[in-house]
Order: C-alpha cells, then sequence, then structure tokens
C-alpha cells in the first residue's frame, strides 16, 4: 500500500475487435508441468452470452519473448463451460498517474455502469491521486480522470455523504499525517466539486462506510486501539468523531447490520462492534493467525451478518456464522493460497447464494469460492494475476449482469480483472512443449478466427526456460537496532542479488511487516534504500520487525525472482510521561484535573495514549489521543479524573460505624444493668465493649481515620511508556 515507483495501470479484459457481421471473443491461457515439459490450453470463447455454436479454427501459442516464434499450434474442439473465471488481455487504463494501491466501485456518472476508482501513490515527491475510471459497460473504461488527494493514500472507500448528490469518494493515508483524510465530493461526471481534508491520528489503513452512507469508521492504532467514528451530516460535513477502544491493535474492517466487524493481526481475532444509539459494545471471537481482509454475507439460510475472514499468518480463510444471538459460532477454515489479504463477497454465479474470493499477496492469486447456501463451498478456483495481490472490489464491468472482479497488485502498481463465463467454448492443448532460451518468458494463445468469430488473443503468461539462472537475495539493515521514532537515526536498507557467474538486474521493494517502505534499482548487484525514518508510519513497532527484500528481474531477462528477510530490533522510543501530580483525592461525585507531560528527547514520531481506570467507578476524559513530538519536546495532554458518587470513601462494610452504634446501645443498657446485677455487670459490659473494639480496629474500622480503596489512573502510549496517579476518596 506504501509504494513510492510510478507505474503503469493496467485493466485486464478483451481486447478483440470485431468485425462486421462477426461476433467477439476472448482467448485465455492456462499451463502446467515444469520449464522442459509445460502443457498448455487455449480456451475461446464468445464475448457476450449466446446460444450460437462454439467458435472453430486454430490456436497459435506464441512466445513474445523471443520474436514471436510459434511454439505450437492446436485445432480447437467444441464444449460448454460450466462458470469458470479468466484473466483478460491487458487494455491501457491511459492517463492513471501513479501506482495503484487500492480501489473500489460506484456509478460516479449516473449511467447505470459501474466505475472504478483507483487509489494511486505520489513519487518523486507529488501527491497520490484518486483516479475516477468511466465504465462503457463493455469492460473497456475512459481515459482517467486524475484528482489529487494526499500523500500516499492507502485505503478508497466511496459513499453518498451530500443528500441529493452523486457518489464522493474518501481516501487517506496511513499514519498521523496531518489533512490525511481527503472527501472528494464529484460532479456528477466524475470530476472534482470539491474537497474536504481532515486528520485521523495514527491511521492504519482500513475504512468502513455504514449503512446507508450514515458515518465513516476508520481503524487506528497500534496503541491506543481504536475505531473512530464520524456520523454524517448529509451536507459533506460530519460530527465530532466518537473513538470506541479497541482491545487488540484492528487490521481490517467491514460494515455489518449491527455496527462494525473488525479483525484483530496481533491477537488472531475478530471484535465486533455492536452500535447502541450513541454507545457502542464490544464482543471478540477467535479467527485463524494474523487475520487481514474481512467481508460479510449471508451463506447460510438464516440470513444472519456471516464474516468471511483472510488469515494471513496460516494461508486459511474462517467462515464465522452469525447465531442470530449477538455471538458467531466457533470458525470453520478453509485452505487457500500463501498469504491471503483481501476478501469480497458477492453471487458470482448468479444462482442467489452468497460466493467470495480472496487474494492472496505471496501466490500472487485469486481463489473464487462458490457458496452452496449451507456454509459449505465448491473447491476454489485459482487464478494466477500480478504480483502482490491485495485489495479487491466486484462489480458487473463487461455485458452479461455477471460480477467481474477488480484487483490491485501493490507489488506492481496494475490492476487485474477477472470475468466469468458460462456457455459454449472451443478449447485447443499442445503438451510436451519446451521454451527456448533462458529467464522468464512472456507466452500467449492466438486465436485465429473464422467467419462468424473474430480473432483475440489471451494474456501474457510467463513460464520459464530451462536456462533461468537462479538468484539469492539477502538483506541487511544498518543499524541492526533503532529505537521506534528516533530522531537522530535513520535506517539503511541494502539488498544483494547474486546469481552464479553474471550480475543480476531489475528491482527490489523493501518491506516493513507488510508494509512497503520503498524499492530502489539492483546496480552491480546490489539495491540501496536509505534514510528510512523509524516511525509507526512507515510500519515499524517496539520488538523484533521483519525486514524483506523482494526482488523482481528485470522483464525478459534469464533471472528468476526472489527474496530474503532480516530481523531488526525495535527499541522503546525515549521519551517520558509525568503528571502533574501521581495522587488526587476526590469527594464523591467530585472531579480533578491533571496535566500529563509527554517530553522527548530523540523521538520525533506521533504517540498514541492511553487512559485507563482501576475501576469503573472512577472514569478519566479523555480516555485516548495523539500526541506529535520533535526532538526535545514535549506535548501536554490534560485529562479530568472523576469518582462516581457511588465511590466507596472507606474500607468495605465500614464497621467502625457499626462499633459506634453498638457502643452507644451497650451505655443506653448500663443503668439497666446496674439495677440488677450490681458491679459484676459493669464489668461485664465494660468488657464488651473493649472486645468489640478490639475487633473494629482489626478489621480496618477502629482507631484512626478510615482508609478509601485503592483506585488508580493509568496513562499508558506507544512503546510500552506509562504512568499511574493514584486516586482516593475523602
Amino acid at each position: 500500500m506504501l509504494l513510492p515507483v510510478a507505474a503503469a495501470l493496467t485493466i485486464l479484459f478483451s481486447a478483440s475487435s470485431p468485425a462486421k457481421a462477426q461476433t467477439a471473443t476472448n482467448t485465455s491461457l492456462s499451463s502446467s508441468g515444469s520449464s522442459a515439459d509445460y502443457t498448455l490450453t487455449g480456451t475461446v470463447r464468445s464475448s457476450t452470452p449466446t446460444a450460437a455454436p462454439a467458435p472453430t479454427g486454430t490456436v497459435s501459442f506464441v512466445d513474445t519473448s523471443n520474436g514471436n516464434a510459434v511454439l505450437a499450434t492446436a485445432i480447437l474442439v467444441s464444449g460448454t463451460s460450466s462458470l469458470s473465471w479468466d484473466l483478460f488481455p491487458p487494455i491501457p487504463a491511459t492517463g492513471v498517474s501513479g501506482r495503484a494501491q487500492a480501489i473500489a466501485v460506484g456509478d460516479f456518472n449516473g449511467d447505470g455502469i459501474p466505475d472504478l476508482v483507483v487509489a494511486t501513490a505520489g513519487s518523486g515527491g507529488a501527491v497520490g491521486d484518486v483516479s475516477v475510471l468511466l465504465g462503457k459497460g463493455d469492460g473497456t473504461f475512459a481515459s482517467a480522470i486524475n484528482i489529487p488527494a494526499t500523500a500516499d493514500p492507502a485505503a478508497i472507500v466511496v459513499g453518498n455523504f451530500v443528500k441529493g448528490g452523486p457518489l464522493d469518494i474518501v481516501s487517506a493515508d496511513k499514519g498521523s499525517g496531518t489533512n490525511n483524510v481527503v472527501l472528494t465530493i464529484t460532479d456528477g461526471t466524475g470530476h472534482l466539486a470539491s474537497q474536504r481534508y481532515f486528520t485521523v491520528p495514527d491511521f492504519v489503513g482500513a475504512i468502513a462506510v455504514g449503512p446507508g452512507s450514515s458515518s465513516l469508521a476508520f481503524l487506528t492504532g497500534p496503541a491506543p486501539a481504536g475505531l473512530v467514528i464520524y456520523k454524517s451530516n448529509g451536507d459533506g460535513t460530519f460530527a465530532a468523531p466518537t473513538t470506541v477502544p479497541l482491545p487488540f491493535p484492528p487490521t481490517g474492517i467491514v460494515a455489518t447490520s449491527f455496527g462494525f466487524a473488525v479483525t484483530n493481526s496481533a491477537n488472531d481475532s475478530m471484535t465486533a462492534v455492536i452500535a447502541g444509539g450513541s454507545t457502542y459494545a464490544k464482543a471478540t471471537f477467535p479467527t485463524g493467525k494474523g487475520p487481514t481482509g474481512i467481508a460479510t454475507g449471508s451463506f447460510t439460510s438464516n440470513g444472519g451478518a456471516d464474516l468471511v475472514i483472510a488469515d494471513n499468518g496460516d494461508s486459511t480463510v474462517a467462515l464465522l456464522f452469525d447465531n442470530l444471538n449477538g455471538t458467531y459460532s466457533a470458525p470453520t477454515y478453509l485452505a487457500v493460497e500463501p498469504g491471503p489479504w483481501g476478501v469480497v463477497v458477492g453471487d458470482f454465479n448468479g444462482d442467489g447464494k452468497a460466493d467470495f474470493a480472496v487474494t492472496s499477496q505471496t501466490g500472487n492469486t485469486v481463489s473464487i469460492f462458490t457458496g452452496n447456501g449451507d456454509g459449505t463451498f465448491s473447491a476454489p478456483e485459482v487464478i494466477t494475476v500480478g504480483h502482490g495481490p491485495q485489495s479487491i472490489a466486484a462489480g458487473p464491468f463487461s455485458s452479461g449482469g455477471k460480477i467481474d472482479l477488480a484487483i490491485v497488485n501493490t507489488t506492481d502498481g496494475t490492476i487485474s480483472n477477472l470475468l466469468p463465463f458460462t456457455g459454449p467454448i472451443g478449447t485447443a492443448t499442445v503438451d510436451k512443449i519446451t521454451v527456448q532460451g533462458s529467464g522468464s518468458h512472456q507466452i500467449v494463445a492466438k486465436y485465429s478466427g473464422n467467419t462468424g468469430y473474430a480473432a483475440s488473443q489471451s494474456s501474457a503468461v510467463p513460464l520459464e526456460a530451462p536456462g533461468s539462472t537462479v538468484t539469492t537475495t539477502t538483506v541487511m539493515a544498518s543499524p541492526s537496532s533503532i529505537p521506534l521514532g528516533s530522531s537522530s537515526l535513520t535506517l539503511s536498507l541494502t539488498a544483494t542479488v547474486a546469481a552464479a557467474g553474471t550480475i543480476p538486474t531489475g528491482t527490489v521493494t523493501f518491506k516493513v511487516g507488510t508494509a512497503t517502505v520503498g524499492s530502489a534499482p539492483v546496480t552491480g548487484g546490489s539495491a540501496t534504500l536509505s534514510g528510512v525514518p523509524p516511525t509507526t508510519g512507515k510500519g515499524f513497532t517496539v520488538g523484533s520487525d521483519s525486514i524483506t527484500a523482494s526482488y523482481s528481474p528485470t522483464t525478459g531477462s534469464e533471472f528468476a525472482a526472489s527474496s530474503g528477510t532480516q530481523s531488526l530490533a525495535v527499541t522503546a522510543p525515549t521519551y517520558t510521561i509525568t503528571p502533574s501530580t501521581t495522587a488526587v483525592s476526590l469527594s464523591q461525585g467530585g472531579s480533578q484535573p491533571v496535566k500529563v507531560t509527554l517530553a522527548s528527547t530523540s523521538f520525533a514520531d506521533t504517540t498514541a495514549w492511553t487512559a485507563t481506570t482501576s475501576s469503573p467507578l472512577i472514569t478519566v476524559s479523555p480516555t485516548s489521543g495523539t500526541a506529535t513530538l520533535a526532538a526535545n519536546g514535549s506535548s501536554t495532554v490534560n485529562l479530568t479524573i472523576s469518582a462516581a458518587k457511588s465511590a466507596a470513601n472507606h474500607a468495605p462494610g465500614l464497621p467502625w460505624r457499626g462499633g459506634l452504634i453498638l457502643f452507644g446501645v451497650l451505655l443506653g443498657g448500663l443503668p439497666l444493668a446496674q439495677r440488677r446485677k450490681g458491679g459484676a455487670a459493669v464489668v461485664l459490659m465494660a468488657l464488651a465493649v473493649s472486645t468489640l473494639g478490639a475487633l473494629m480496629s482489626c478489621s480496618g474500622g477502629g482507631g484512626g481515620t478510615p482508609s478509601s480503596p485503592g483506585y488508580t489512573v493509568t496513562v499508558s502510549a506507544t512503546g510500552g511508556i506509562s504512568t499511574t496517579i493514584a486516586v482516593t476518596i475523602q
């Protein structure tokens, strides 16, 4: 989601141009086997639903990396396709600037045809854009309408935040930069009408739109972890935000019928945030390891808000079925390709049952599961797309009314588009194919056409020639240990790419965890990215952070891709938290302001803080926030600590009061005792009072000033820095 290098944006779709009286076709290519023994299958079908016979003719398999050499030719065999998915030839989306990072779907010009809007990163200091691609209804798009947004937009959503107006766009940068969120109000043609900027500190890169565009919800973290909700006023403005504290650092979010569902990758769980007017209840449920993307749909017949979650850490998806009583079932797991990330739900085959698709950023694939309506799914169809697919969206971009899939490939900054198909097809298969030469070659299938069907060509599929040169990539961070937010130190990341007897060329992309921090060309066998600040906005956290260097060879070269990782020790930040007082004394129902100062020595970053209490009888306001510190600078947080009227001002039971009452009763009975028993009674009464007094004293109620329970307020900030304020009740 964070890449500075510009890249072309590609929409992968049908590229054929039908002649008169001919029907346009789509050709796809699949492969299996190894470099010395490939099996290639070309599939040809009509580009629109038709009852006509299947296409006939021949398919040639062509190596475009070797002078368009024909590897083999085969005759089409007619058949009928069940639902299948194809990656179609690229059509340039002209005018798109920057590298694609996130995608959303909406109808921005009101013509009933879905359009795309893409968040693209700026490069060379330029501001990133939101690029609107108006759909033509045939899988093609008009030239991009580029609207300047924020520096590096990592997330994008669509909603209607001006009642009666066209769709609007919200995009946001990760981190805590000023004005890192922008609402782009469109004019009904996909162009800019106006923009409004605001700041969401510690934004982690996930947004959700509430039902009916009633609100915007942003995930923040890692500390404090929160859900920041802006309720729409319906005129392009929003009410003051409400922050809902979350129990764990969040990753992904989806709006649901009950509120919001949030994934927690650090805790392997999902938190349901249940709206109740102006308050929010929370309940947490287990998932697989490292959950990221999340989507909702009804996968069973009960109509509940079921959830499907991409578990990046163990290459599964977790299905949580709604029990319709505020709880979810134990997760059901389905295996997917390595590194699942984004997920989308839709009825892809038109049978009225919810299906889903999940991207796999490590496997460079999309897995499509069709639902059976009872919580079970068919075996997935797995399609290879671009490099590093993450964000995914669905909509009927082409004719036929079926749902297509648009996928952002963050490593190469392109968009892939998958189109479902059923109907008559022709297939041509060849085997025992060897790609001549070395390195990765781009192979296409070319259909010759006939009198009824136009010629077409598939998108390229990379195949390795037997002579491909294996590479190894190692990465080193200097220094190997660095304080979070250091103002005096930056990181230098160096990747060494080696191959036997030769020097590789290409590009290396560097990541901290899953956050891309930049890329650099390979020169003389190495690539260096210097001046990387160890900030939370770049993905750094206290602990052992994983640094990954991914090598992408120059297109058409002999070299194979490779990657390497190294651990970086990120130590606690160098700042302090000091309250104006470490102890406050409150009356029941009273309150007192306390100033908390965050002071930096060499820390220059934004820190998130949270204030918690040891008892619900003691409250603190506000409960969370952020503070941006410069080196040797400070920031003050103004807190108000309050006690409920029911807060105890003495130890439980208050036995000293009972002692006084009993003592009075005994004194009241003393004259009667004197009349009946004389001096002996007096002695017994005195002994009883003395014993009771001793017991009261032992129970904490006698002898001195009564003590209150030990209440505390704890203020914690990024990196585990904290301070405690003692609270007593007068």
